[in-house]
């Protein structure tokens, strides 16, 4: 395969036309305003990675009231229920609401792939950039199966039609998913499709499951367990995972996660993240059964104790036993 740096150039310098079209959209939504918290409608257009907006579609001539860039850092999520959104930009949040679910659903699937775009142009003009791991797959969606080149750099899952491909048929970005190994495809759009993929392809399968939209799930088919494996593990480092699941612990380490471990970050001085001599009430991991629990709560006890009790010739017999528990 050719290198990533040289599949870059091309993708920055030819970009489909079809495709820029697709990442534009305007039209009006109800906007909350900054200092003074009231809801405002304006028209908004979006372009060239820039979401602009007026007080109405006749002020386009003048200068926009106020600009949103969507960088790489942004993040663009819905909220359940409701026909609203949020764009953050790491500085300042923005919510806006469309008049309908589908309008809604709409803005967000284009704010995400442009989102998603720039990403992948950071990522892919960087030299120092190098594949985490890369291979021929099969990649399901609603129940069409295809075999693409599959790529994974940085947070980013892309793939394309051929290892010489320069524009890519699509990409993901892992920090809005969870993934999960399954034992069989479920696809509610296409489950006759499915079925028989399914009953074709019994190789191992790995799902990649949005956060943060309603979209359906991204399937990958490997060759072998190995290979299942191999990328499981890659694709789950990365991964978002479910923003509400596992224990309170795993949830600020995942936090710590989508920010790279900022140094500077409150997390780090959140009581569950500091040492504490007092003994754990609760597994700071997630385990599938209250014995696995409880086993866990007394492993840490003997560990604590193995590391506070001061050893001397009297207490070596009692080190033994806290060591062989």
């Amino acid at each position: 395969a050719p290198p990533i740096s040289h599949r870059s150039s091309s993708y920055l310098e030819s970009p489909r036309k079809g495709a820029e079209k697709a990442l534009e959209k305007s039209g009006y939504l109800t906007k909350l305003g900054g200092k003074i918290k009231s809801w405002h409608k304006r028209y908004f257009v979006l372009k060239t990675g820039v979401l602009s907006y007026w007080k109405s579609q006749h002020d386009l001539h003048r200068k926009p009231q106020g600009i949103i860039v969507l960088n790489e850092s942004c993040r663009v999520s819905r909220a359940d229920g409701s026909n609203t959104f949020e764009i953050a930009t790491g500085t300042k949040n923005y919510y806006l609401t469309a008049d309908s679910q589908p309008i809604m659903e709409e803005w967000v699937r284009v704010l995400q792939n442009v989102v998603q775009r720039n990403a992948l142009r950071l990522l892919l003009s960087r030299e120092d950039q190098k594949p985490t791991l890369q291979a021929w797959l099969i990649k399901v969606k609603h129940g069409h199966s295809r075999k693409c080149w599959c790529v994974l750099i940085g947070k980013m899952f892309i793939y394309f039609r051929t290892p010489n491909e320069q524009n890519p048929m699509g990409q993901v970005n892992m920090r809005d998913t969870r993934v999960e190994e399954v034992e069989h495809i479920s696809d509610s759009d296409s489950d006759e499709v499915s079925q028989n993929i399914e009953k074709a392809m019994p190789e191992p399968t790995i799902g990649i499951f949005p956060n943060h939209v309603h979209q359906g799930p991204t399937y990958l088919i490997f060759p072998n367990r190995a290979e299942q494996e191999k990328w499981l593990y890659q694709l789950t480092v990365v991964s978002g995972g479910d923003p509400k699941a596992g224990t309170q612990f795993e949830q600020l380490v995942q936090k710590l996660m989508e920010g790279d471990g900022d140094p500077s970050s409150m997390i780090w001085r959140h009581p569950l993240m500091t040492y504490s001599k007092e003994p754990i009430t609760l597994p700071l991991t997630t385990f599938t059964s209250e014995t696995l629990q409880a086993e866990a709560i007394k492993l840490f006890k003997s560990v604590q104790l193995f590391m506070s009790v001061v050893l001397d010739s009297s207490g070596i017999d009692y080190h033994v036993v806290l060591a062989q528990n």
